[in-house]
């Protein structure tokens, strides 16, 4: 038997063209920092009384589904995957023919539009079959950009069961690894003044799409039957040094602005990728002041997207070298 490190192991996905049927082929394979996809296999316990002090007699199947978070390093191509699994949407526009350079929107509308679903190919082993898993959708998306790592994304999966099948080609895609020195957040009252004003400096920004997926399993079968998305939401935190009292008036006057998140990434020759989050309307839920005596003084928003006058809650433009769609 030939034992292998988590770091041998591989995640394959393909969005599904129907959910629930699966894709025959991975067309990614997603250089993950973290894989805690798991299969759930409920047991039912009979415990009966049968003039006995033994509490359990027998055990039949119960609810079988997939679940378990993904981790990678947020970049330039392979993040396109999970936004447009966890935003359900992607439009794809030609930004330039000489460097190929397109830009791909991802968008949470008005409506809330339902999340898409994938297939997933997980290998943990030589000796363990390769698992096939259809109709994965992404209940929470995080995204996490520090001053002290990696910028990265998680997505938080729930699926079907597994089956097993043989295992399929392997084949890389990379991207450009996106950190904190590639990253400039603006505020402003609309998304073209946001743009026009002067880079905001942070220095710790997160944020959390939940699209709240009930599984639902039906009479007939033990396996998951379908998903049904309940509420949308977007919330985050971000943290600046407390040189003024911009953001603690925004909280305290329930200002609604504005924030452009953008990463700029690899020169393709002449145009650059970059990776654009807009959050057309937040408002300051919370804040926490650090006041510690040997601390700087420093101030944390907390934020939730909103819809009051706008179409959208949450708007993402990749741009890079990718001339098809997700």
């Amino acid at each position: 038997m030939s034992l292998v490190i988590g770091r041998q192991g591989y995640f394959g996905i393909a969005i599904e063209s129907v959910a629930g049927t699966p894709e025959n082929n991975p067309v990614v394979f997603l250089p993950f920092t973290d894989n805690s996809l798991e299969v759930v296999a409920e047991k039912l316990s009979d415990i009966s009384s049968r003039a006995s002090r033994v509490l359990n007699h027998d055990s039949v199947e119960g609810r079988k589904w997939t679940e378990g978070d993904i981790s990678m390093y947020l970049d330039s191509i392979n993040s396109g995957y999970l936004f447009k699994l966890a935003m359900g949407s992607e439009v794809k526009t030609q930004v330039s023919v000489s460097p190929a350079v397109d830009n791909h929107q991802f968008i949470i509308t008005a409506s809330g539009n339902s999340p898409l679903t994938a297939t997933g190919w997980l290998y943990r082993g030589s000796g363990v079959s390769v698992k096939r898993t259809s109709r994965l959708a992404v209940n929470s998306l995080d995204v996490e950009i520090t001053n002290d790592d990696m910028a990265t994304m998680t997505a938080s999966f729930i699926g079907s069961e597994s089956d097993n099948v043989n295992a399929p080609s392997l084949l890389t895609t990379s991207g450009t690894v996106y950190s904190w020195a590639n990253a400039n957040v603006k505020f402003g009252s609309d998304v073209n003044d946001a743009k026009n004003q002067t880079a905001t400096k942070l220095t710790n920004f997160q944020f959390s799409l939940n699209n709240n997926l009930e599984p639902i399993f039906r009479s007939g079968s033990s396996s998951l039957d379908n998903l049904f998305t309940k509420n949308c939401e977007v919330t985050g935190e971000y943290t600046l040094f407390f040189e003024n009292d911009v953001h603690l008036d925004y909280y305290r006057n329930n200002t609604k602005r504005t924030m452009i998140v953008t990463l700029t990434g690899a020169n393709l020759g002449g145009q650059f990728e970059t990776l654009e989050i807009i959050f057309e309307r937040i408002v300051l839920e919370d804040k926490s002041i650090e006041t510690g005596q040997d601390s700087l003084f420093a101030i944390t928003g907390t934020f939730r997207a909103i819809n009051d006058i706008v179409g959208q809650i949450m708007v993402v433009n990749l741009s890079n070298g990718k001339t098809t769609v997700y």
